[in-house]
């Protein structure tokens, strides 16, 4: 069994867990109390499946891994050029990319990224993450462009679940965390991107934008979903845009890594391999994401028009921004 060293400040998350008298003794450092927690958080990982990343990576001949582009300082980093459209177009060169932070850009990848010709980088991290790991734009001249309300609505595990459910998940139960950022992703739809979604499709439709790159800390979660709802407004095929968003899993190894080298979670006993499933971009997720559309709103376009408020006009400027015929 692995043994933990709580210190007060465990102590008392893992006390807001329970009820005021297992509080009590927990945080006055009773020795059999520290002995039930040690327990209790060993038998919380024993239901955790191994995961293996590359395993989940859809592979499809239309979704090409030419698009990755190998940065020293930025991971999951790729362009959506070429993916085909379900009316025979296909997403023009060098207007939109995806990737996590862009925090430690290299001096090596400077140039790499100067002849992508960004021009605006739309930054999807909460207001913490960004004091954390701020962008660097001025090495690659790019502008920053902040959608209003994003620092408020889409901070992972402060908006996903209340902090009594992120001590019982992380602790004790971390074989349900796949399962619950499954629901998040849904969660993040119908109740923190309604206006940031707008905001971004209405930014993709001046061509002053582009290129566009958008991310976030991984550069799996949010902007996975962001490019999913932009490519079925595009037109693309169901099982394209899984494939497309499979391929962040060719990079979990670097990710995992600086997820591991900056968790908190070793002081509560928990091995990292299990919170690699946390780490993965599994399909399932999309396929109930994409469901999820149809049923509640009709369609991807439906949704942005009737909850999003964003006008025919601008989806019209948005396709031809991004779309050409193929030669």
């Amino acid at each position: 069994m692995v043994r933990t060293s709580l210190g007060a400040s465990s102590l008392s998350l893992v006390a807001y867990y329970f009820n005021a008298t297992t509080a009590s003794i927990v945080l006055a450092g009773c020795a059999c109390a520290v002995e039930l927690l040690n327990s209790l958080i060993h038998k919380g990982g024993l239901l955790v499946k191994d995961v293996d990343p590359k395993a989940l990576v859809v592979h499809l001949p239309s979704v090409s891994t030419d698009n990755i582009i190998q940065l020293k300082g930025v991971i999951n980093f790729r362009g959506l050029a070429g993916i085909p459209t379900r009316d025979g177009l296909r997403i023009k060169k060098q207007v939109l990319y995806r990737s996590a932070h862009l925090a430690r850009i290299k001096e090596e990848d400077i140039d790499t990224l100067i002849a992508l010709n960004i021009g605006t980088v739309v930054d999807l991290r909460s207001k913490r993450e960004k004091t954390k790991l701020p962008d660097d734009l001025t090495k690659i001249s790019a502008r920053d462009s902040t959608l209003t309300g994003v620092e408020d609505k889409l901070t992972l595990w402060a908006s996903m679940i209340q902090l009594r459910d992120v001590v019982n998940l992380l602790l004790f139960n971390r074989h349900r965390i796949q399962p619950s950022l499954g629901e998040y992703y849904i969660d993040i739809v119908d109740n923190m991107v309604v206006e940031l979604f707008g905001q971004f499709l209405v930014l993709l439709s001046d061509k002053d934008n582009l290129a566009c790159v958008v991310h976030c800390t991984a550069g799996k979660d949010r902007t996975g979903i962001f490019v999913a709802l932009l490519l079925t407004l595009l037109n693309v095929e169901e099982e394209v845009i899984i494939s497309e968003y499979s391929l962040t899993n060719l990079d979990f190894d670097r990710s995992f890594r600086g997820f591991c080298k900056g968790s908190s979670l070793k002081g509560y006993g928990i091995p990292d391999a299990q919170m690699k499933g946390s780490m993965v971009a599994e399909p399932q997720w999309m396929r109930n994401l994409l469901q999820h559309m149809k049923d509640k709103y009709g369609s991807v376009e439906g949704y942005v028009l009737n909850e999003c408020g964003v006008d025919p006009e601008v989806l019209a400027k948005v396709r031809a921004n991004l779309l050409e015929k193929p030669e």
